[in-house]
C-alpha cells in the first residue's frame, strides 16, 4: 500500500529514473563487495561508475523550484550523481580533499552555521537553567556505571534491560498507533548490546541494539534503569531509524532513494531520528499509565522534565561541537589563537574551548595545514533538516509530516524538497 503522503508515479520521466536506478544498482554491487572481508576497490570498476554517474549528472537539468514528485526525484538524482562522481574520483586521487570541498559535498550552507550561532546565544540562559535543575536532582546521590566485564553483573544488567525493553515496546504500541511499528516489532530484533557502548540500528541485519552501559547504573550494590536514557535511545533507534527502514521499503520510491543509506544522506536521517527521540516522550506523556510498570521512583512528569533538560544539554553540546568544527574548517593548524577567540563567546565553560581544540590537535593535514576530511565531514550533523521544516507545519499536518520524513533516504536539500511537497500537508 502506498503511503498517503506520496504523489503518484504516473508523470515520472521513466528513462531518467530507470537510468538512475541502473547506475545506482551498479554502485550497490561495489558497496556490497566492499562489505566483505579483505575486499579491494577495483580502480577500473570505479572508473566505470564515475563515467556512468558523470553522464547521468550531465543529462539532468536542475529544477530551481520543484513542484512535483517528478521534480524532486530528478533534482535528487542530479545531486547524488554529482556526489558520487566527486567521492569516487577522490579514491583515485592521492590528494586530500580540502575542507571547502567536503563542506560543499554535504550541502552545508552558511545559514546552517548561522543557525548554530543564533541557537547557542538565544538558548544560553535556558541551558544554564536546565543545568541547575540537573545539579539539584543529582546533588544528593551518586551513581556508578555497571562493570559489564563481570558476567554476573552483565547478566543482571541485560535481564533488567530486556524486561524494560519489553515494557517499552508495549507502551509505544499504545501511544504510537502505526501499523508500520507492528512491522518493526515483527521483523527486527530489538535487544541490548553490552559490548558496544553506542546504541545503533542495522538495516541489513534487521536489528536495533540499545547500549546496556548507557541505560543501567548501580548504587549501593543495586542496579537501576535510567528511564531517560532508555526511552530516548529507543525513540532514536527504533522509531527513528527502524521505522525509516520499514516506511522506505514499503514505498514505491526508486532505488537511488530507497537504498542510499550512505554518508550523503546521514545528516537528514539522524535529524529524523533526533525528532522521534524527542517525540516519544511527548507521546508517552499523553498516556503516563502506559509505562506504569517501569521501575520508577518518581512521576513520569518529572522524568519528562529531566529528559527535556537532558535533551537541551545534549543539543547545546552537539551544536557547540559543530561550531568548533566549522571554525577549525575555516582555519589552519597554526590558527589556534584565532580559533580560541572565535569560539570563546559561545561556550558557557571558559575551559571548554582549549579542551576542544587540543583534543583535535592531531586532526590536521600535516602537508597543507588544513583540517582532515573525516573531521570536517562531522559538520553534516549541523544541517537542521527536520527543525527547519517542522516550524512551518500546523499541528494538523503532523501525522502526514511524520510519514513523509520517515520515507526515503535523502540528501539534506532533497529531504527539504520532498517534505515540502503539497502532498505532505494536504
Amino acid at each position: 500500500m502506498v503511503f498517503e503522503v506520496l504523489c503518484y508515479y504516473s508523470s515520472m520521466p521513466k528513462d531518467i529514473i530507470k537510468q538512475g536506478e541502473s547506475v545506482f544498482g551498479d554502485y550497490l554491487k561495489r558497496a556490497y563487495h566492499m562489505d566483505q572481508p579483505n575486499s579491494v576497490a577495483d580502480p577500473e570498476y570505479t572508473k566505470v561508475l564515475i563515467n556512468e554517474f558523470e553522464d547521468l549528472n550531465k543529462s539532468i537539468q536542475q529544477i530551481k523550484t520543484p513542484k512535483s514528485r517528478k521534480d524532486v526525484l530528478t533534482n535528487e538524482l542530479k545531486r547524488i550523481s554529482k556526489y558520487y562522481v566527486t567521492t569516487l574520483s577522490e579514491e583515485l586521487d592521492p590528494r586530500t580533499a580540502t575542507p571547502k570541498e567536503v563542506i560543499d559535498r554535504y550541502f552545508i550552507k552558511d545559514e546552517d552555521i548561522d543557525f548554530l550561532k543564533t541557537w547557542l546565544k538565544e538558548n544560553r540562559e535556558k541551558v544554564l537553567e536546565a543545568n541547575k535543575r540537573q545539579l539539584e536532582f543529582y546533588s544528593d546521590s551518586r551513581r556508578s556505571r555497571v562493570h559489564l566485564g563481570s558476567k554476573a553483573l552483565r547478566d543482571q544488567a541485560e535481564s533488567l534491560m530486556e524486561r524494560h525493553l519489553d515494557l517499552l515496546k508495549r507502551a509505544v504500541k499504545e501511544v504510537l498507533l502505526l501499523d508500520e511499528y507492528n512491522h518493526v516489532l515483527g521483523s527486527f530484533v530489538i535487544s541490548t548490546d553490552s559490548v558496544v557502548s553506542r546504541s545503533y540500528a542495522d538495516k541489513i541485519a534487521r536489528i536495533s541494539m540499545v547500549g546496556t552501559g548507557a541505560c543501567v547504573y548501580m548504587v549501593d550494590g543495586k542496579m537501576f534503569i535510567d528511564s531517560v536514557e532508555l526511552i530516548g535511545k529507543f525513540g532514536h533507534e527504533v522509531l527513528g531509524h527502524c521505522l525509516n527502514f520499514v516506511f522506505t521499503e514499503k514505498s514505491d520510491l526508486p532505488l537511488f532513494i530507497k537504498e542510499d543509506y550512505f554518508a550523503v544522506t546521514s545528516a537528514s536521517r539522524e535529524s529524523v531520528s533526533g525528532y522521534f527521540k524527542n517525540r516519544l516522550f511527548d507521546l508517552l506523556l499523553t498516556k503516563p499509565d502506559s509505562i506504569k510498570d517501569f521501575e520508577m521512583d518518581e512521576p513520569f512528569e518529572r522524568i519528562f522534565q529531566r529528559y527535556k533538560d537532558t535533551f537541551l544539554l545534549d543539543e547545546y553540546s552537539l551544536r557547540l561541537n559543530m561550531l568548533g568544527f566549522w571554525v577549525m574548517s575555516n582555519s589552519t593548524m597554526n590558527g589556534y589563537n584565532d580559533q580560541m577567540k572565535d569560539l570563546a563567546e559561545y561556550s558557557i565553560e571558559p575551559k571548554w574551548v582549549s579542551f576542544f581544540l587540543n583534543r583535535h590537535r592531531n586532526d590536521w593535514n600535516r602537508s597543507t595545514g588544513l583540517l582532515l576530511p573525516n573531521i570536517v565531514s562531522e559538520l553534516r550533523y549541523a544541517v537542521e533538516s527536520v527543525t527547519k521544516i517542522l516550524n512551518k507545519k500546523k499541528p494538523s499536518d503532523i501525522k502526514k509530516f511524520e510519514r513523509a520524513i520517515l520515507t526515503g533516504a535523502w540528501s539534506p536539500d532533497g529531504f527539504e524538497e520532498w517534505v515540502s511537497l503539497p502532498a505532505c500537508v494536504e
